[in-house]
C-alpha cells in the first residue's frame, strides 16, 4: 500500500484544477488581493514495499507531478520538499543483489529493468493530488498576521463546476 500526506501553503486560487477541470477560473467567490508570494508543500509518501533508497528516491520525484495536476507549476523561490519512506523491514533483497555486481574493483550498478514501479509512480502522482485535493476541502476560512485573510475553498460551487464538466 501507499500513502501520502501534505501540508500546503502554495498556488493561487486561479491556476487550481481538480481532475483536470479548471475549477480556479470557474470560481466566483473572492479573489485574494495583492501580490501572490511563493509558498511551499510538504509531501510525505509512505509505502509499505520493499524498495531500496533510489526506487525511493525515484518515487518522491514523481509526487511532484501529483501538484502539478493541481495546478500548480512550481514558481521561482517556491520551498517544496517531498520525502519517501517504506516501513517495510528490509532484507537483503535479490533485487539489489541484481542491481550490483563486483567488478573485483569494488561495485557498480548496472541496468536492471524496473517496470514493475509503474503502476506505483501512478499510486503517487493520484495519491498526492488527491491528499491535496483532500486538504483544500477540508481547509477552513482563517485570518492570519496582519488581518489577511485566506478563504476556503467553495465546495458547493466546486460541486456545481464539477457537475458542468461531467465529473459527479
Amino acid at each position: 500500500s501507499l500513502g501520502v500526506l501534505v501540508q500546503l501553503n502554495f498556488g493561487r486560487r486561479e491556476d487550481l484544477r481538480i481532475d483536470g477541470v479548471p475549477v480556479g477560473m470557474e470560481l466566483s467567490d473572492v479573489k485574494p488581493r495583492g501580490k501572490q508570494q511563493s509558498n511551499s508543500i510538504i509531501i510525505v509518501v509512505a509505502t509499505d514495499l520493499k524498495l531500496t533508497s533510489r526506487q525511493l528516491w525515484k518515487i518522491a520525484k514523481r509526487a511532484m507531478l501529483g501538484v502539478a495536476r493541481t495546478g500548480s507549476y512550481g514558481s521561482s523561490g517556491s520551498g517544496d520538499f517531498v520525502i519517501a519512506f517504506s516501513t517495510s523491514k528490509r532484507e537483503l533483497n535479490p533485487l539489489i543483489e541484481s542491481i550490483q555486481k563486483d567488478t573485483g574493483q569494488g561495485r557498480e550498478v548496472i541496468e536492471t529493468n524496473e517496470t514493475f514501479l509503474n503502476p506505483i509512480f501512478r499510486a503517487t502522482v493520484e495519491a498526492t493530488e488527491e491528499a491535496i485535493v483532500n486538504a483544500l476541502f477540508k481547509a477552513e476560512t482563517m485570518i492570519g498576521r496582519d488581518y489577511h485573510i485566506r478563504r476556503a475553498i467553495p465546495l458547493d460551487q466546486v460541486k456545481e463546476i464539477m457537475t458542468k464538466y461531467g465529473r459527479i
